[in-house]
């Protein structure tokens, strides 16, 4: 059986470590995955009801014909990502967060962390690959 859930917390912004793996190609075909620890916090429900209008937004204009605006869709993770785990905390930066994101393999591997942290699952596949 799990921990009771404390509908206090209900009123607390919710956040915690993470981890997230980075495939990483290696020399012969392998991959290594490489781990840290990300912080991630929830959206409040005024940013996740913005996202919210901006799709059903975007969905309107598609549906009349139109381009949408579609935010930059890395704008969540900025807002979201707000550290690194314990004992890394320090090398956390807002250059760090830019490097990471425009970084093909750290970007997938902090939006399949972030979707994780959200669903409460943690990935099954986390074993490194046959190499």
């Amino acid at each position: 059986m799990g921990v009771k859930f404390d509908f206090r917390d209900l009123k607390k912004p919710f956040e915690a470590d993470w981890p997230v793996k980075v495939p990483v190609p290696v020399d012969g075909g392998g991959v290594e995955i490489r781990e840290f620890m990300a912080r991630f916090r929830d959206l409040t429900p005024e940013e996740a009801k913005a996202e919210r209008d901006l799709a059903k937004a975007a969905d309107e204009a598609v549906k009349a014909g139109r381009t949408p605006e579609w935010p930059d869709p890395k704008e969540r993770l900025r807002k979201v990502f707000i550290g690194l785990g314990a004992g890394e905390a320090e090398a956390f930066t807002p250059e760090l967060v830019e490097d990471l994101l425009n970084e093909d393999r750290t970007y997938i591997a902090l939006l399949r962390a972030w979707a994780s942290f959200k669903s409460g699952a943690p990935e099954k596949n986390s074993a490194t690959p046959p190499g």
